[in-house]
């Protein structure tokens, strides 16, 4: 059961940690494309992209504290 809880952290850990690579991915994209005169309009997704980074930190820290959690429970 610990190698299981194990495994499918970090696999989830790992799938997580690509999602957020891809949102800083696409956040470069996105601000290379537009010219310093078209900012204004970046406002939007600037809030959006991050709000996305937010959530995958988040993300990460719930998924580090379960596995804590579960080392911790093994202990006893």
């Amino acid at each position: 059961l610990l190698i299981t809880n194990l495994v499918t952290s970090v696999i989830i850990i790992i799938a997580i940690m690509l999602i957020t690579t891809y949102d800083v991915y696409s956040i470069k994209r996105i601000s290379a494309y537009y010219s310093y005169d078209e900012r204004s309009k970046t406002n939007d997704l600037s809030l959006f992209f991050a709000f996305s980074l937010y959530l995958d930190f988040i993300m990460i820290l719930v998924r580090v504290l379960q596995l804590v959690a579960v080392f911790g429970n093994n202990r006893n």
